[in-house]
């Protein structure tokens, strides 16, 4: 029940509790979105960076046996 104070205002109290609850799920809602869609990015960045490793190792361990060809051959 309202108060006479807020009755007098034209203040409907438990309607504000509605709306504030609702503005609280709403930013819950787009706290959790923002979350999911940065880890889905993450998720895509790792990859990008495991392939880079992967391309750096392809790259030494070539290196490595042309070197190990060329003691061979001297």
């Amino acid at each position: 029940m309202a108060s006479k104070h807020s009755e007098a205002a034209g203040i409907d109290i438990l309607a504000f509790g509605n709306l504030k609850r609702l503005l609280m799920k709403n930013i819950i809602l787009l706290l959790v979105a923002a979350v999911v869609l940065c880890g889905f990015s993450a998720c895509n960045t790792i990859s990008g960076v495991g392939q880079d490793v992967s391309g750096v190792g392809r790259d030494v361990s070539a290196g490595a046996r042309s070197v190990e060809r060329s003691i061979q051959n001297n």
